[in-house]
């Protein structure tokens, strides 16, 4: 699926503005929506997974591809290690490496959805509005 999007990426400029590009998976037609719902899933996960790769490596140094397959294992929630992760780690690089767990864990978008609370108001006023056009 996320080859398919980024297939339709590319093809974009190249077509007619009113072009409309199939997605599918399986048989499934897959909408514009979820497509980029997929796309923001994967790009956020990588931009959490090299940020927090490149603040570990500021912080303790070391060998990049160990560095990213320590905070891959931890945003993964696998339990490998490269040896980076040790008890001498410093105690940011620590609460870092913790963060990755917890999102790994919870999922990225559910935690930014609950560390912004604008987004609860906007589905709590939908949810009530829903609910008054369902009494009509």
């Amino acid at each position: 699926m996320l080859v398919g999007v980024i297939r339709a990426a590319l093809l974009r400029p190249l077509l007619p503005q009113n072009a409309e590009i199939p997605l599918g998976l399986r048989g499934l037609t897959v909408t514009r929506r979820e497509a980029e719902g997929v796309l923001t899933y994967f790009v956020l996960y990588l931009v959490v997974l090299v940020g927090s790769t490149l603040i570990l490596l500021w912080l303790e140094g070391g060998v990049f591809l160990d560095t990213l397959f320590d905070v891959a294992s931890s945003e993964g929630t696998v339990g490998l290690s490269a040896g980076v992760v040790s008890e001498s780690l410093h105690p940011v690089s620590k609460l870092l490496l913790i963060i990755n767990m917890w999102f790994g864990r919870l999922e990225i978008l559910p935690v930014l959805v609950a560390l912004n609370p604008s987004l609860w108001t906007k589905t709590v006023r939908s949810a009530k509005r829903d609910r008054r056009q369902k009494n009509r």
